[in-house]
């Protein structure tokens, strides 16, 4: 049985936290499976989040 990963913090996340308080929108880009959509998914819990890839859109 495979056991849940805890997450892991990123120097990334203030970055992110103090240009949402100047930028409506904020790009976050990087190579595959980097954990760019789990970053955005555990910090913006009050955003709205747009994922694009080549293959499909989602919104959360």
């Amino acid at each position: 049985m495979a056991g849940k990963i805890d997450y892991i913090d990123r120097k990334l996340e203030q970055v992110i936290a103090e240009a949402a308080e100047y930028f409506s929108v904020i790009s976050v880009t990087g190579p595959r499976q980097s954990g760019k959509s789990t970053l955005l998914k555990h910090h913006t819990l009050s955003l709205c989040c747009l994922l694009i890839s080549k293959t499909s859109a989602n919104v959360w």
